[in-house]
């Protein structure tokens, strides 16, 4: 008995410590082709994310202008509502109506002077016509007429109150020359 192995058994032994490396070899590339596949997605994957990052940056940079934008516009319409008129200019006041109404009754002004200048003058026109012919506003002559009435003036004029015209219109010895008032 040999200790040595049999050439058989040396070639196997050889052909397959020959063959593990290829083997190894081959496992090896196919692990090698499915990291840098990996790394072909790890690649794209990365290649996604800046430009989801930039997208994401160039729209915050465009909110950021809008927002300056607003913010200008806002700033500029306070300042133009500031100074419109409806800020600094205030019509007001109160309406108020009034109506006034004055109504009444006048009654018929009687001129006592006047009316005993027309009475004097009729009397005195029938006197100088004819001084005893009765008298047509009179019970008696032209004559006594006028006289009667003269003396009526004369009282009348002392009169000041109108209390005393009163008692004076009413006292019955003065009624024939106050019927010539009345015609």
């Amino acid at each position: 008995m040999n200790h040595f192995p049999s050439r058989k058994t040396l070639i196997a032994a050889l052909v397959g410590v020959m063959m593990a490396p290829m083997a190894a070899t081959a496992g090896e590339a196919e692990l090698m082709q499915k990291i840098e596949a990996l790394t072909q997605q790890l690649m794209e994957l990365k290649a996604q994310v800046q430009a989801t990052q930039k997208a994401t940056e160039e729209t915050k940079a465009e909110q950021k202008a809008q927002s300056e934008v607003v913010t200008e516009l806002k700033d500029s319409f306070e300042t133009a509502d500031s100074k419109s008129m409806e800020k600094w200019l205030t019509i007001g006041g109160d309406y108020e109506f009034r109506v006034d109404s004055l109504s009444g009754e006048t009654k018929a002004f009687t001129d006592v002077n006047a009316t005993f200048a027309n009475a004097a003058a009729l009397l005195q026109g029938q006197f100088f016509a004819n001084p005893a012919a009765s008298s047509t506003v009179y019970s008696g002559t032209s004559a006594a007429a006028l006289t009667d009435f003269m003396r009526l003036a004369s009282e009348m004029s002392q009169v000041t109150t109108y209390a005393g015209a009163t008692a004076f219109v009413t006292n019955p010895s003065n009624a024939p020359a106050m019927g010539i008032l009345q015609d």
